[in-house]
């Protein structure tokens, strides 16, 4: 919804700006036409290596903004973007940084936003303004507190490198599973045990396949100090091997 966010700025105080980033750097032209001569739209279009580089980006914001609009133009399109919920990493990073955040309906995330006073939830682009945006300031403490409380995956980790070091030695106990997903108070979960169990006796079935070995040879670390068209073939030559064979 970036096109309907830009035509809102024209309506904002001239002390009001929308900084846009792109995370690729990939896409300066498009957001370039797309501003045309609006002066209180800046982009940022270089694109950080890890999310805790957006740190000084974010904390000097006001306030986040993630709309998201379903055009079932193709499968990611539709209802992907109708029930993002959770899964929208924009939302969860705003609110690390103690950055209110602005979005519309999009399942369980708008619920949460609403609930917790972590910033507003709009059903049209038109409520989005610098009015609405000072109310909410006073939930950047709502929004950190809740992040660590709720979505900070320190909390899980050790946990979870547990379950992971036990599957690999093909000791998976789901009591262990239970206990992950039972916390109330958290929103990761593993998949059900009976999945876990097949995708494991299936990385073991193709590990012991002749085709696995021969790619594993070819993948090799030291293989790398090739020419990168010569390592993009060999990659190519393995791939069409392998679909053609059975594990």
């Amino acid at each position: 919804m970036i096109g309907d966010i830009v035509k809102q700025t024209d309506s904002w105080p001239k002390n009001w700006i929308l900084v846009l980033h792109d995370r690729y750097g990939s896409n300066s032209g498009f957001l370039s036409s797309l501003i045309k001569n609006r002066s209180q739209i800046y982009i940022s279009d270089k694109p950080l290596k890890i999310p805790d580089d957006l740190e000084k980006l974010i904390c000097s914001a006001d306030v986040g903004i993630g709309l998201y609009q379903s055009n079932f133009k193709s499968a990611i399109e539709g209802k992907n973007l109708a029930f993002v919920g959770l899964s929208s990493g924009k939302l969860i990073t705003y609110l690390r940084f103690g950055v209110p955040v602005i979005t519309n309906e999009i399942g369980q995330m708008s619920d949460i936003i609403r609930d917790n006073k972590l910033g507003q939830v709009v059903t049209n682009v038109s409520e989005i303004n610098p009015a609405e945006i000072e109310k909410i300031q006073n939930c950047r403490e709502n929004c950190a507190e809740y992040f660590k409380e709720k979505f900070d995956f320190n909390r899980k980790a050790n946990q979870l490198l547990e379950i992971v070091s036990d599957s690999i030695k093909e000791n998976i106990d789901s009591n262990k599973i239970m206990a992950f997903n039972n916390d109330s108070e958290f929103h990761y979960s593993l998949s059900h045990t009976k999945q876990i169990e097949y995708y494991f006796n299936l990385a073991r079935d193709i590990k012991n396949s002749k085709y696995y070995r021969l790619g594993h040879i070819l993948y090799k670390p030291h293989l790398f100090i090739w020419n990168n068209k010569v390592t993009r073939f060999v990659k190519l030559v393995v791939k069409k091997y392998i679909r053609r064979k059975q594990f």
